[in-house]
């Protein structure tokens, strides 16, 4: 076992958008043990959201990055991710 850390930027800061990335994650991810921070509006850019989500977990990061978004580079993701509204995507161990 061991832990994985989200860090999940959203193009809108509303409270229903932080809940619908939430729940998303949990599908994706059923089964694993989540723990998540509040919702908040990310301070570098107005009206973008940010939720970090740690992850305890058996799954090879990669698996879980393939679950999220199709481009990775490193461990980051702009484009193609499989979150509503999401923006900027990080995992990392």
């Amino acid at each position: 076992m061991h832990r994985v850390y989200l860090r999940i930027l959203t193009k809108d800061d509303s409270p229903e958008v932080g809940e619908r990335i939430r729940k998303s994650v949990e599908e994706l991810l059923s089964g694993e043990a989540l723990s998540s921070s509040e919702f908040a509006p990310y301070w570098k850019i107005e009206g973008w959201g940010e939720l970090n989500l740690t992850v305890d977990t058996t799954r090879d990061l990669r698996d879980i990055q393939n679950l999220l978004a199709d481009n990775w580079e490193s461990d980051t993701a702009s484009a193609d991710i499989r979150l509503p509204d999401v923006g900027f995507l990080w995992i990392g161990v």
